[in-house]
């Protein structure tokens, strides 16, 4: 008897915005991650990154040399270049609602969920909440659906921060 091939597609959730579902791993790094933001200085977020064994993804093509500092390569990313455009972003695509991505035995979670779920049509604050998650650089462009060039962050169940990227190669 051959047994079926399992399947890899990702299985994703409907958008979620209760916070108690979140694995106490996600649920702590998040709040990391937010809190960083909050205090208004880029080398605060230091601290979650260099929770992983191995670095968030913060960029979609290594457009920048390896081995790059994180921080600064977050601030060459900022519109400001000190990196306060990196945390304003931080805040609004950690605090919009997210969804669950399972692919085979993997589980994270996504913010902003309307990468993954686009909600047709958008309401006015959904359409607010997503230009919120638009870098300045991105600002008027569109992907193929017409939605913003949305900045987005993964969490692994684990409470690994996987990746903080977005805008032209979503």
């Amino acid at each position: 008897m051959v047994k079926p091939a399992k399947s890899d597609a990702p299985v994703i959730s409907a958008p979620l915005s209760d916070l108690s579902r979140l694995p106490p791993l996600v649920a702590d790094m998040r709040r990391r991650i937010l809190e960083a933001a909050a205090s208004g200085d880029i080398e605060r977020l230091r601290s979650p990154i260099d929770r992983n064994e191995i670095r968030p993804i913060l960029e979609p093509r290594g457009t920048h040399p390896p081995g790059l500092d994180p921080i600064e390569l977050l601030k060459l990313r900022s519109f400001d270049g000190k990196g306060l455009e990196i945390l304003g972003l931080l805040t609004a695509v950690f605090e919009a609602p997210y969804v669950q991505q399972r692919i085979g035995a993997f589980v994270s979670y996504v913010w902003p969920s309307y990468v993954l779920r686009p909600i047709l049509p958008p309401t006015l604050e959904d359409t607010r909440r997503m230009w919120r998650c638009v870098r300045f650089v991105d600002a008027g462009k569109t992907d193929a659906q017409g939605f913003p060039l949305m900045q987005r962050g993964g969490i692994g169940d684990d409470g690994t921060w996987h990746y903080f990227w977005g805008g032209e190669g979503n």
